[in-house]
């Protein structure tokens, strides 16, 4: 029961339910540390695993991932090396967290040092070589590799794509075995991340073709891959479409800086004030942006206004930054007193760089490419 409460994530009920057991053995103690872990709370993991009267492999194997979780190494190699019993999901545990911050060759080092391997092991080591830029060494592993998932295909896909290679990432692409909604995802995203936009459109359009099922993410994917390539045309006949998909608030956000970015600020101010959800700081900020971009005094009026009732500051710089360059008579500024003062960052990195964040929502490419989180 308390890994039920912990996989639903009510982490309190399972403690309530822990405490209130008259007796508890190293199943429940195990459970409850598991779900400690799960949630994040590194404090009170360890606290837990000391408490412990008795601890197996899975005890120890948690508290290890609950260090790298937090970016703890140090203590994550400290407590796997003082491991009185080590399995396969123990060398893999410290293997990934080698591999996921980048640390390839202390991740080939425990590869290396392995008593066994399986296909989580080998997928850690092509991930690391493939999100780090190691196309010949990922190429390497991956012929080598007994077997092969959706993780070290993708993985593949991403490797070639970050190497320049597109005709080698088509090609393993198109090889890839039971593509599915999460794997097209993952290819229309990598394909945008890495300037091939007109690819990732492409690539949108087979995965319909071809009988697949776009998402929410397969979606954002593709506003996505049309921003970063200035495809406004087919941005906008994109978001025409309809698949049965609920549109999220990150759809309108990235069609408003599509529109605003090939200078379209018509259509982006009227998507900003039709959409059904309250436009926030990034609607704003991203068409604030686009406006200073474009040297639209009138429509960056608007926006600055609106900015400056969340956030107080940026708005008044970049309105200035757009009077500074349009030439407008004194008469049609707008009185930028009004919009704050300016104490921090600027609209223009905030807005057009909230792009990199949006692209988490692709699980699969968060697992693959743990850069995806911050690339611009």
């Amino acid at each position: 029961m308390i890994g039920a409460y912990a996989q639903a994530g009510a982490l309190p009920a399972a403690t309530r339910l822990f405490e209130d057991m008259p007796e508890t053995d190293l199943v429940a103690w195990t459970a409850m540390l598991q779900a400690i872990v799960a949630s994040g709370d590194l404090s009170l993991a360890k606290t837990t695993f000391s408490r412990m009267p008795l601890r197996n492999v899975v005890a120890w194997n948690s508290i290890v991932v609950a260090f790298a979780a937090a970016g703890d190494l140090a203590s994550a190699e400290a407590t796997f090396q003082s491991m009185p019993e080590r399995d396969i999901v123990s060398w893999n545990s410290i293997l990934s967290a080698y591999s996921q911050t980048g640390q390839i060759d202390a991740a080939k080092q425990v590869f290396h040092a392995m008593p066994v391997h399986n296909l989580v092991s080998w997928n850690a080591v092509l991930v690391a070589d493939a999100q780090n830029g190691h196309l010949d060494s990922a190429l390497e592993t991956f012929q080598a590799m007994p077997g092969r998932d959706l993780i070290s295909w993708t993985a593949m896909v991403a490797a070639f794509a970050k190497g320049g290679r597109l005709d080698k990432a088509m090609a393993t692409a198109d090889q890839m075995p039971g593509r599915d909604t999460v794997s097209w995802n993952a290819l229309i995203t990598m394909l945008s991340h890495y300037g091939f936009g007109s690819h990732a459109v492409e690539s949108f359009r087979s995965m319909c073709l071809e009988g697949g099922f776009p998402n929410q993410v397969s979606y954002l994917a593709l506003l996505i891959a049309c921003n970063h390539k200035g495809l406004s045309f087919q941005g906008l006949s994109s978001f025409s479409l309809d698949f049965g998909v609920a549109l999220s608030v990150e759809h309108y956000c990235t069609m408003i800086d599509v529109l605003g970015r090939s200078g379209e600020l018509t259509g982006a101010t009227d998507l900003v004030n039709s959409m059904p959800y309250l436009p926030g700081a990034v609607a704003w900020g991203s068409l604030l942006g686009a406006c200073t971009v474009h040297s639209s005094v009138k429509q960056g009026a608007v926006a600055a206004e609106n900015l400056a009732k969340m956030e107080n500051g940026p708005a008044q710089v970049l309105y200035s930054n757009i009077i500074a360059t349009a030439a407008v008579p004194p008469s049609f500024v707008l009185d930028t007193s009004r919009l704050g003062n300016n104490e921090r960052f600027s609209v223009p990195d905030r807005a057009f760089g909230w792009l990199s964040a949006v692209t988490t929502s692709c699980a699969l490419c968060a697992l693959v490419l743990p850069e995806f989180l911050t690339a611009a």
